[in-house]
C-alpha cells in the first residue's frame, strides 16, 4: 500500500470551524455531567498536523481541560512519519496560514523551527496502526466519541474502505462523530451513518435512524368541534391556492422540457411570487439560466434553493455543473461530491467527476467513478439524474464508460 504523507495545520478550514462551532460543543454539552471524557481518534495522522490542531480546538473551548480526561490519538502506518510527529518539530513553511494567536500560545520557537508546546504534547499521543490488515483490538480502539480519518481510504480498493468505514463505526461511541475528507463520501461504502450539513460541508453520525411515527388524525387535537370546522375551511382555500401553484409548476414544467424557455420563465417568476420556497421552481430556472450561460443568475437560484433544502442532490449537481463551467474544478468536485452523499445513485454526478479526473491524471479515481457510474445507471435507471441526461441515452453513456475504463486500464500498465 502507498501512502501520501500530505497533510498541514487546520487543513480544509471549515470543517475545523464546523468542529469547534457545533460538535465539541455538543459532546462537552453531554459529558460535562457524566465522565468528563473526550477521546478522538485521528486516523491517518501523517506527521501529526492534524490532531495538534484538533488539540488547539479542545483547548481553546475547555478552558479547565485539567479537569476533563482528553486523549487525542494520532495513528499512521509510516513510523518515520509517526516520530516526526512525536519530536512535535515543524519548519516555517509547515506553519504557514496558521493563526498568529495559536503560534504565539502553541508553539515554542527553536532557531529556525517551532515545536508545539508542552501542554498540547501531553495532549495528544501516536501509534502505529493499519487500517486495512490489523484487527481492531476493540478494548484499545473502541469508545472513540470523534473520528478523524480523511483524505486516507481514496487510496484504498472499494472492499477495504467498507471494512475501514464498518470498523470506525463499531469504534465509535453511540452518538459519536465521523469526519472524512471534505470531497469524499460513504456513497456505495456505508449506510449505517447519519448525514449531517453545517456551514455548506457534511459529516457523519452514528445513531439510531428515526423511524416514521404514525400520523395523528388533526380532528383529534381540537376539543372545540367549531375550531376543527374553521380549520377545514382554511384547508379549502389553501387546496384552491395550492391547486393554482401545482398547476403554474405544471405549465412551465412542460415548456422547459420543450425548450420554450421564454414561456417557462413569466411562470416561473409568478410562481416564485407567490411560493417563495418553491425548490423545484427554482431549479428550472437555474438550469434555464445554465442553458444561456447565465451563470452569476443560475448560481444565485441555486443557492437559494440549498437555503431552503440544503439535501437537494439536484441542486447540488447543478452547481457542480455551473462551476465546471467557470473552470473552478476543486468548487465543482465539491458539488458533484454533495450530490453523491445525498443521492449515491445520482449516475451523472459520477460521470462527471470521472471526466474531472480523466483530465487531471488521476487514473485510479477516475476508474472508479466511470465504475460507479454504470452500477449507479444499474441500480437506478430512472432517477432523478435523467432529468439532465439532454438527449443523451443511458447505454452510450454505460459505452463510453466501458471504453475509458479500457482505455485507463492501458495507461495505468
Amino acid at each position: 500500500m502507498i501512502t501520501i504523507n500530505e497533510t498541514s495545520f487546520f487543513r480544509f478550514k471549515t470543517q475545523f470551524d464546523v468542529l469547534q462551532e457545533k460538535v465539541l460543543p455538543e459532546l462537552i454539552s453531554l459529558k460535562k455531567n457524566l465522565d468528563r471524557s473526550i477521546r478522538i481518534w485521528s486516523a491517518g495522522c501523517s506527521t501529526g498536523e492534524e490532531p495538534y490542531s484538533i488539540g488547539m480546538i479542545l483547548l481553546e473551548i475547555i478552558p479547565d481541560s485539567e479537569n476533563w480526561d482528553i486523549q487525542i490519538y494520532g495513528t499512521d502506518v509510516s513510523k518515520r512519519a509517526l516520530d516526526h510527529a512525536k519530536d512535535g518539530f515543524f519548519n516555517e513553511k509547515s506553519i504557514e496560514g496558521v493563526d498568529e494567536y495559536f503560534i504565539q500560545k502553541y508553539f515554542n520557537k527553536i532557531n529556525n523551527s517551532y515545536r508545539v508546546n508542552e501542554k498540547l504534547r501531553q495532549l495528544v499521543s501516536f501509534g502505529y496502526h493499519n487500517l486495512i490488515r490489523e484487527p481492531y483490538p476493540l478494548a484499545v480502539m473502541s469508545n472513540w466519541d470523534i473520528i478523524f480519518c480523511r483524505n486516507v481510504t481514496i487510496y484504498f480498493r472499494i472492499e477495504s474502505t467498507k471494512r475501514v468505514i464498518s470498523n470506525f463505526y463499531k469504534s465509535l461511541n453511540p452518538t459519536g462523530y465521523l469526519f472524512i475528507g471534505h470531497s469524499e463520501t460513504l456513497a456505495h461504502i456505508n449506510d449505517d451513518f447519519n448525514l449531517i450539513e453545517a456551514k455548506n460541508i457534511f459529516y457523519y453520525k452514528k445513531e439510531k435512524k428515526r423511524k416514521k411515527g404514525r400520523t395523528l388524525r388533526k380532528d383529534l387535537l381540537f376539543e372545540d368541534k367549531k375550531q376543527w370546522q374553521s380549520l377545514e375551511q382554511d384547508n379549502t382555500q389553501n387546496d384552491s391556492n395550492k391547486r393554482e401553484l401545482e398547476d403554474l409548476l405544471r405549465r412551465s414544467n412542460n415548456y422547459f422540457k420543450q425548450k420554450k424557455f421564454e414561456l417557462a420563465m413569466p411562470l416561473l417568476k409568478r410562481l416564485l411570487k407567490n411560493d417563495p420556497d418553491n425548490t423545484q421552481a427554482y431549479l428550472i430556472c437555474a438550469f434555464i439560466h445554465a442553458n444561456q450561460d447565465k451563470l452569476k443568475e443560475a448560481l444565485l437560484e441555486c443557492q437559494a434553493a440549498l437555503q431552503i433544502n440544503p439535501f437537494l442532490p439536484a441542486a447540488h449537481y447543478l452547481l457542480g455543473v455551473i462551476y465546471t463551467k467557470k473552470d473552478e474544478m476543486k468548487k465543482s468536485i465539491e458539488e458533484y461530491n454533495k450530490t453523491i452523499y445525498i443521492d449515491p445513485n445520482f449516475a451523472l454526478a459520477h460521470l462527471n467527476l470521472a471526466s474531472i479526473y480523466y483530465s487531471s491524471g488521476q487514473y485510479e479515481l477516475a476508474e472508479k467513478e466511470y465504475l460507479l457510474t454504470i452500477d449507479s445507471i444499474n441500480n437506478n435507471p430512472d432517477g432523478e439524474w435523467k432529468e439532465f441526461l439532454g438527449g443523451f441515452i443511458t447505454d452510450l453513456i454505460i459505452q463510453t464508460c466501458e471504453n475509458n475504463i479500457l482505455e485507463l486500464k492501458k495507461l495505468k500498465s
